[in-house]
């Protein structure tokens, strides 16, 4: 199952930390949110934009403020990188 998947990273790479790209479970409006979270603890300014793409009911991104300027934030495909929000959302 997709925990024990995530419990055996956990005892592979011997730290308590699992990084958030390495997530097994969850969809991504749960990254999404599991992000804000981590982002509001730390102090970043960081806000949801939710919207529909590709058929899907409904998608959530986080946006993040970097020199003024909103980049999203990738929680899936390369989870860390940020992207201009106009290239994001085309």
């Amino acid at each position: 199952s997709a925990c024990c998947r995530n419990m055996l990273t956990l005892y592979v790479l011997r730290s308590a930390v699992l990084l958030l790209g390495r997530l097994t479970v969850g969809t991504t409006r749960h990254r999404a949110l599991l992000f804000k979270v981590l982002a509001d603890a730390a102090k970043i300014r960081c806000k949801l934009l939710r919207g529909a793409a590709c058929g899907a009911d409904s998608f959530v991104i986080n946006v993040v403020d970097v020199d003024g300027r909103d980049m999203a934030v990738d929680l899936t495909f390369e989870p860390g990188r940020l992207h201009k929000l106009e290239d994001y959302a085309a």
